[in-house]
């Protein structure tokens, strides 16, 4: 039986980059199952670093301003050097601003993949007692992460034409933006168009890896979330 269904997998053809991409949103599961046979990474990562970057550079004004307003309502940070912090932040140059976003971009696009797909990995491998290599669950994450790129597409006009980084496609929508860092604020944040769609892709993913039922793969996705939301508020409250 074993042999049979290794020959089977062996003459499925992988998918062009087109067909993953048109999948990803019309067939996820046989996108995915696809993705298990020949796992690849390096064009969706590509990609989201290029959404990352065009999302840094159309928004530089409006993060410069966010970051001063941080640092004034800082209470980590000392009233006496606020103002040294932001005039050093005001005599970068534009090239200067470019370099150390892009270069952040490309850090974080890596960071938020490698530790996401290890924690898949973990979770799927270790807790599941599943059978999976990094390469095949870090791709079905980067694949996943096209999300992301959507998401960004959807808002990034809707932050050019609003003048502010507060926008949201979700429940926040219902709260003053003012209110951005309460704790009942990011749970409702939590609640998210793209943010429910990257659940179920995960979920129908890691069934796809796996092999798992879709079950296991949405107590996966929604259990790795939980911990992350837990977390990131944690840390936002203390600081």
């Amino acid at each position: 039986m074993s042999e049979q269904m290794e020959v089977t997998e062996n003459t499925v053809p992988e998918l062009s980059f087109t067909a993953k991409v048109v999948g990803l949103f019309s067939n996820p599961q046989a996108v995915f199952e696809n993705i298990r046979l020949y796992p690849s990474w390096g064009l969706p990562v590509l990609l989201a670093i290029i959404a990352a970057m065009s999302f840094s550079y159309f928004t530089q004004d409006l993060m410069l301003a966010f970051q001063k307003e941080a640092i004034y309502e800082s209470t980590m940070i000392p009233e006496e050097y606020k103002d040294t912090a932001i005039e050093k932040m005001e005599e970068k140059s534009d090239t200067q601003r470019n370099l150390e976003s892009f270069g952040g971009s490309i850090v974080n696009i890596f960071l938020v993949y490698l530790i996401g797909a290890g924690a898949f990995l973990l979770f799927g491998n270790f807790f599941l007692g599943g059978q999976a290599s990094f390469k095949q669950v870090f791709s079905m994450f980067s694949w996943a992460g096209l999300i992301g790129i959507m998401e960004i597409l959807v808002k990034l006009p809707m932050v050019l034409a609003k003048g502010s980084l507060h926008v949201y496609t979700s429940l926040a929508v219902l709260l003053d933006p003012a209110d951005y860092k309460t704790v009942l604020f990011q749970l409702l944040n939590a609640i998210d168009v793209f943010t429910i769609w990257k659940i179920i892709v995960w979920a129908i993913g890691m069934s796809a890896i796996y092999r798992f039922s879709i079950k296991k793969g949405y107590m996966t996705s929604l259990t790795l979330y939980g911990m992350y939301l837990a977390v990131t508020i944690g840390i936002s409250q203390i600081f």
